[in-house]
Formats: C-alpha cells, structure tokens, sequence
C-alpha cells in the first residue's frame, strides 16, 4: 500500500484532499435531515393566513419568502439544528476511528479501550460544555432571528 492515499488521514501536504471523505460522511445525512426539516417547515409557512394576505398584497414571489417566510421557517430549523450539531461532534468518533483521523473522538474510545477514567471524563466534560455552548447559540439566535422571543424585558 503506498504512503499517497488520500481516503484516510495522513500528515502529507494535501490534508484537505485526505479530508474530503470524512467530510461527506459525516455531512451527509445531517444535510438531509435539515433540507427535509426545513422543506416541511417552509410549506407550512407557505400555507399560512399571512403569506396569502401578503400575496393578495402583490408582493412578489422573491421578496415574500426571504423577508417573510424564511424568518419563521427559520425558528424551528434552529431548534432542531442545535442537538444535530452535538450529535455531529460525538459522532465524529466512528469517522476518526475508520480513518485513522486523530481528534477528541478518537482519544475517547482509545481512553475506553484502555481504562483511563481520567481521560474519560475530561473528553465527556468537554462534550457535555461544547452541548451547553451550542445550545445557549440556539438560544440567542432564536431572539437575533424572531424579536418577539427576546427575554428580560418587563411587559406590564
């Protein structure tokens, strides 16, 4: 076998060309599921009372679904995004380990392998605050995208 595959991991110059597998099979089915998320969500959004009244309105085609629907579409997709994202960086594991790519995952299931209670649960921890990270970004996006979200603000 020579030293110039470009399927898995190596430390030669074209390290983009040697992550373009790992790349796909990790994206792959999550870009499916958020295309069919967002799909769903848009043709509800599409069906709704003030889409008809804007297009009664005259508004064009273009202008209503990036300034209108695409908004409210939006805040669903994020919520569903947000654990799909997690999900993506645990499930790194099986991808480095199929190709040799060394990374958190990796050193996770090397740390089970070998015992090290330690390394455990460093690399969990690490997990588990990237998880909270992620999900207070989905928090705040839901008040930048709908500003009827935002919280702290005393409506009496």
């Amino acid at each position: 076998m020579s030293g110039r595959c470009c399927l898995f991991y190596n430390n030669s110059s074209n390290a983009f060309q040697s992550s373009i597998i790992p790349m796909v099979a990790l994206s792959m089915g999550v870009i499916a599921n958020v295309a069919r998320f967002t799909r769903s969500e848009m043709i509800e959004v599409m069906g709704s009372e003030y889409i008809q009244l804007a297009e009664a309105k005259g508004i064009s085609r273009r202008h209503l679904i990036f300034h209108h629907a695409i908004r409210n579409c939006l805040i669903p997709v994020i919520t569903v995004l947000g654990p799909i994202i997690v999900g993506l960086m645990t499930g790194s594991m099986v991808i480095e380990k199929i190709c040799a790519i060394p990374g958190l995952g990796s050193l996770l299931v090397k740390a089970i392998e070998v015992r090290d209670y330690n390394v455990i649960l460093a690399v969990s921890f690490l997990y588990s605050v990237l998880y909270i990270v992620v999900m207070l970004i989905v928090d705040v996006a839901y008040g930048i995208i709908d500003p009827r979200i935002r919280l702290g603000k005393d409506e009496a």
